[in-house]
Protein backbone atom coordinates (compact mmCIF):
# COMPACT_ATOMS: atom_id res chain seq x y z
CA UNK A 1 0.00 0.00 0.00
CA UNK A 2 1.49 3.36 -0.64
CA UNK A 3 0.37 6.46 1.29
CA UNK A 4 -1.14 10.21 -0.10
CA UNK A 5 2.50 11.34 -0.23
CA UNK A 6 3.60 8.53 -2.44
CA UNK A 7 1.08 8.42 -4.81
CA UNK A 8 1.63 12.15 -5.44
CA UNK A 9 -2.00 13.14 -6.48
CA UNK A 10 -1.11 15.87 -8.91
CA UNK A 11 -2.68 19.24 -8.61
CA UNK A 12 -4.71 18.39 -5.28
CA UNK A 13 -4.13 20.29 -2.24
CA UNK A 14 -3.00 17.12 -1.25
CA UNK A 15 -0.13 17.02 -3.63
CA UNK A 16 0.31 20.68 -2.54
CA UNK A 17 0.73 19.83 1.17
CA UNK A 18 2.99 17.33 0.67
CA UNK A 19 5.49 19.20 -1.31
CA UNK A 20 5.71 22.01 1.21
CA UNK A 21 5.97 19.55 3.98
CA UNK A 22 9.12 17.61 1.93
CA UNK A 23 10.57 21.50 1.28
CA UNK A 24 10.39 21.50 5.05
CA UNK A 25 11.59 17.99 6.12
CA UNK A 26 13.36 19.84 9.18
CA UNK A 27 11.88 23.21 9.76
CA UNK A 28 9.26 24.02 12.21
CA UNK A 29 5.41 23.43 10.73
CA UNK A 30 3.18 22.99 13.61
CA UNK A 31 3.34 23.55 17.22
CA UNK A 32 0.30 22.30 19.57
CA UNK A 33 0.11 22.14 23.65
CA UNK A 34 2.10 18.42 23.33
CA UNK A 35 4.93 18.97 20.94
CA UNK A 36 6.55 20.95 17.80
CA UNK A 37 6.66 19.35 14.61
CA UNK A 38 9.41 19.48 11.69
CA UNK A 39 7.69 18.75 8.26
CA UNK A 40 8.81 15.33 8.50
CA UNK A 41 7.71 14.46 12.00
CA UNK A 42 4.04 15.81 10.31
CA UNK A 43 4.14 13.91 6.99
CA UNK A 44 4.97 10.83 8.63
CA UNK A 45 1.92 11.35 11.29
CA UNK A 46 0.20 11.99 8.21
CA UNK A 47 1.51 8.36 6.65
CA UNK A 48 0.57 6.35 9.52
CA UNK A 49 -3.07 7.83 9.65
CA UNK A 50 -3.43 6.91 5.83
CA UNK A 51 -2.30 3.66 6.55
CA UNK A 52 -4.31 3.15 10.05
CA UNK A 53 -7.82 4.72 7.61
CA UNK A 54 -6.49 2.13 4.35
CA UNK A 55 -6.18 -1.01 6.98
CA UNK A 56 -10.09 -0.58 7.71
CA UNK A 57 -11.23 -0.05 4.22
CA UNK A 58 -11.39 3.56 3.77
CA UNK A 59 -10.56 4.33 0.28
CA UNK A 60 -10.29 7.89 -1.43
CA UNK A 61 -13.49 9.21 -2.44
CA UNK A 62 -15.07 7.94 0.68
CA UNK A 63 -16.72 9.92 3.45
CA UNK A 64 -15.55 9.71 7.28
CA UNK A 65 -16.94 11.52 10.08
CA UNK A 66 -14.41 13.48 12.36
CA UNK A 67 -14.25 14.67 15.98
CA UNK A 68 -11.24 15.94 17.41
CA UNK A 69 -9.68 19.18 19.00
CA UNK A 70 -7.58 21.32 17.52
CA UNK A 71 -4.65 19.55 18.16
CA UNK A 72 -1.74 18.05 15.44
CA UNK A 73 -3.48 14.91 15.22
CA UNK A 74 -6.86 16.02 13.83
CA UNK A 75 -4.87 18.36 11.53
CA UNK A 76 -3.08 15.63 10.26
CA UNK A 77 -6.29 13.42 10.07
CA UNK A 78 -7.84 17.02 7.98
Amino acid sequence: MTTSHETGFDGSYISAVAARLDENRDTVVLEDDDRIYSGKALQDMIDHLDRALWSQGVRPGDRVALIAPITATAIAAR
